[in-house]
Order: C-alpha cells, then structure tokens, then sequence
C-alpha cells in the first residue's frame, strides 16, 4: 500500500515518521499525492548521503522546507554502534 492509497481517507494535521531503512526515496515518490495535502509534517531517517540528498529535493520539489537533525552532541560520547555509515534525521514541512 502506497501512502497515496491514504491520502483520501486521512485528515490533516498529519504527521509522518518513517524508518524504511533505505527506501525512502521510493516511499516519497509512490506518495505525490499525499505531499500535496495540507499540514502535512515529515521525519524521515536516512542511511546515506546520497539517499538523504534524494530526499530533500523530493520535498523540495513539492514546495516543503526541510531541515537536517544533526546528532545529538552528546554522542560524541556515547556513540551509535550500528554499523552504518550514515544515519541522520530530517524534518520537512510547509510553513
């Protein structure tokens, strides 16, 4: 199921938190319809520079502001043990 599938049926305000771990760009582009409606807020983890840059300018394209979360400070200290090259969070949303 597509979240286009859903777009009709939810009502705003919406909030998505996906963890698809490496398709999420695929997630974004099955969901065109559902990136139009109103009040929609994103958090997306990604596992890559490339897919994060993907991802970003699928927001971008469908007119959402997007913002990078960058690792808390403190897991300099205490660090993720995933053994992944990338892991971050972005946050996208219309102002």
């Amino acid at each position: 199921m597509t979240l286009d599938e859903l777009a009709s049926s939810v009502k705003p305000p919406i909030l998505v938190k996906m963890d698809v771990d490496t398709l999420e760009s695929n997630v974004l582009r099955g969901a065109s319809e559902f990136l139009r409606l109103p009040d929609v807020r994103w958090i997306v983890e990604t596992h890559s520079k490339a897919l994060e840059e993907e991802c970003l300018s699928i927001f971008h394209q469908a007119g959402y502001h997007t913002k990078v979360i960058h690792n808390a400070w403190w897991r300099l200290f205490v660090p993720d043990l995933r053994p992944i090259e990338h892991n971050q969070w972005l946050s996208a949303s219309r102002r």
